[in-house]
C-alpha cells in the first residue's frame, strides 16, 4: 500500500466524521462567537489619545508673504524668551 493510498481513506474518512456532525460544529462554531460578542460587548471602552503642543519663537508662515511681515515672537534678549514661554505655558494651563 503505498502513502496516497494510506491518505486518501484517512481523508475521506474525517471527512464522513465532519459531515456527521455537521450541526454540532455549527452549534459550538455560533455558541463561541455569540459568548464573544457578548462578553466584547460588556467591555468597557478604553479610548486613548496623545498630543504634542509645541510652542516655538518663530511665528508660522502658513500663507505666501504679500508685503505684510508676521511680528517674531519672544525675540530679543534671553530673559524676554523665558518670559515668553513662561506667558505661553501658563495660558495653555488656564484653559
Amino acid at each position: 500500500m503505498t502513502a496516497k493510498d494510506q491518505e486518501q481513506p484517512l481523508l475521506s474518512a474525517w471527512l464522513d466524521i465532519a459531515w456527521k456532525h455537521k450541526w454540532l460544529m455549527l452549534a459550538f462554531a455560533g455558541l463561541v462567537l455569540g459568548s464573544t460578542v457578548l462578553y466584547t460587548r460588556s467591555q468597557t471602552k478604553l479610548y486613548r489619545a496623545a498630543t504634542q503642543v509645541v510652542i516655538d519663537l518663530v511665528a508660522p508662515q502658513y500663507l505666501p508673504r504679500r508685503g505684510a511681515e508676521v511680528v517674531q515672537l519672544g525675540t530679543g534678549n534671553a530673559w524676554s524668551t523665558v518670559e515668553f514661554f513662561e506667558t505661553q505655558y501658563r495660558i495653555i494651563r488656564s484653559r
